[in-house]
């Protein structure tokens, strides 16, 4: 049946194989009317609706049809996966969704000093070496790892998180980092390790999720997610790259 395409395709992949979860192909970002009110929605396009696509009147129509948006404005067409954004002052790429919430990820590099990077490089290898041999623990002299040296890191990343560069990220845990400093210095060295190790993870330019159940956080803390409906009084800014990277534009949306 043309008129349901992911049924075509539910169908086809059952019988021949291939991938039928609707992956997303790009995001439309769409103003539409919300009761009474104008919002502006990230729009997931899945590689199969993109196949209809042609024109602008196919996307509206999209819209309307699967999504009930109404009265439907197209700001952007296309915005694919991994393009640069700023939202709410904090610099992301966009990475996909869940639920109605967009996933991104950070593109905030965590700035150090040598000699800072440098103990946590230990303390990564001590990481790396407990993954492999769970019963391994700290020697002091050999491993350069102290508990002392693990608060003050602690003490730095938990500064960083408050830093106004992240005070728009999504997820922060900036808050469970300051309440969870007591919990932190009653830790094991070696679970320290394991925390500031997770606490990288929430600082890292990938997922941004870190397991933070050592200071009382959940398995999955600071997974940045955004509502899809941007509501009034938030940012947004889209960077459009060259092809070549070396040039870029900004655009600032009206919410």
């Amino acid at each position: 049946n043309s008129d349901n395409p992911e049924a075509v395709y539910a169908e086809w992949t059952s019988k021949y194989g291939g991938y039928n979860s609707l992956k997303i192909a790009y995001f439309a970002l769409v103003r539409h009317m919300k009761k009474k009110k104008h919002v502006v929605t990230f729009v997931p396009i899945t590689i199969i609706d993109s196949f209809g696509i042609k024109n602008k009147e196919d996307l509206l129509k999209l819209c309307m049809n699967k999504f009930g948006l109404v009265e439907p404005e197209i700001i952007k067409g296309r915005i694919l996966l991994g393009t640069m954004m700023s939202i709410n002052r904090f610099k992301c790429s966009i990475a996909g969704k869940t639920g109605r919430q967009v996933i991104i990820k950070s593109a905030i590099p965590l700035l150090l000093d040598d000699v800072v990077a440098n103990s946590l490089k230990k303390v990564e290898k001590f990481v790396e070496r407990r993954r492999i041999d769970k019963t391994i623990v700290v020697d002091e002299k050999h491993d350069e790892i102290s508990k002392e040296r693990n608060i003050e890191l602690y003490d730095i990343l938990t500064d960083k998180a408050f830093k106004p560069i992240y005070s728009g990220r999504p997820s922060s845990q900036a808050e469970l980092f300051k309440k969870g400093r007591d919990l932190f210095i009653e830790l094991s060295t070696e679970d320290q390790c394991t925390l500031l190790h997770n606490m990288l993870l929430y600082f890292g330019m990938d997922s941004g999720k870190a397991d933070l159940t050592l200071i009382k956080g959940s398995a999955n803390s600071g997974l940045p997610l955004f509502s899809s409906a941007l509501k009034s009084g938030d940012s947004l800014i889209i960077y459009n790259h060259s092809v070549t990277g070396l040039f870029s534009k900004k655009e600032k949306i009206d919410i």
